[in-house]
């Protein structure tokens, strides 16, 4: 059976290499019509709108996520604290040096703000998960009683 399997994989791609081109890079970047006449946009745009629509609804669970966080913490006011020290860092880098390159202590301030970030949106994401989490578990307990 592996040598039956194997020549009709082989058959298949070596029929499949005669009848089809090779998908290259301008394949992508190309526009076409189908067969009713009607313009199809190219595969590379369509990729750039998923992904747009993509990053658009994270964007919008992120907004309904904080809208609705009932936890209350202090990040706010250390957020803001960081945007001013961070924004003083830049103002005070640039002035000092404009065509040399980014200080060693504003590039450990942003690493130390990206890792609080990476911490801060692992944390959000794990309480969202775990409320939802327990609302499906809710909702399953009360169609499993009907």
């Amino acid at each position: 059976t592996n040598q039956a399997t194997r020549t009709l994989t082989n058959a298949r791609e070596d029929h499949r290499k005669a009848n089809e081109k090779d998908f290259e890079l301008s394949d992508l970047r190309a526009e076409s019509q189908d067969d009713d006449g009607v313009e199809q946009i190219s595969t590379l745009q369509r990729l750039d709108d998923a992904t747009r629509r993509v990053r658009d609804a994270l964007l919008y669970v992120q907004d309904r996520v904080t809208f609705y966080d009932t936890v209350v913490t202090d990040m706010g006011a250390q957020s803001k604290d960081a945007s001013g020290l961070l924004a003083r860092a830049a103002a005070a880098s640039a002035s000092a040096a404009a065509e040399s390159a980014v200080s060693d202590e504003v590039l450990e301030y942003v690493g130390t703000e990206v890792a609080r970030l990476n911490y801060e949106t692992a944390t959000v994401l794990g309480q969202t998960l775990r409320r939802v989490d327990v609302r499906q578990r809710h909702i399953e307990t009360r169609q499993g009683r009907c």
